[in-house]
């Protein structure tokens, strides 16, 4: 089991997870076509950031659909703008969603 508080993937991440997938954060993925995320036991994130709405992700269904393109634009802090900021702000465990 994995737990933590955010998962960022960014760039060329290739994750497999045999088993759980425990986040009380977030999930960011904010990848190329080359990512693969793959979770193959249970799932709990608090929700899943998509801005690039790119690579390979397999979640089990207990996990949101994601939240991205416009709706990802209105949701997220003013501060987010890049994937550099992406990294930054779980990094140094920011908000990545506004109230």
């Amino acid at each position: 089991m994995i737990r933590a508080r955010d998962l960022l993937l960014s760039d060329e991440a290739q994750v497999f997870i045999e088993g759980d997938l425990k986040l009380t954060g977030n999930l960011v993925t904010d990848v190329t076509d080359a990512v693969h995320l793959v979770v193959h036991g249970e799932a709990k994130v608090g929700a899943w950031l998509r801005p690039s709405q790119r690579g390979a992700v397999y979640l089990p269904e207990s996990v949101p659909d994601p939240i991205e393109g416009d709706a990802l634009k209105e949701k997220r802090v003013p501060t987010l703008s890049s994937s550099q900021s992406w990294v930054e702000h779980v990094l140094s465990g920011q908000r990545l969603l506004r109230d």
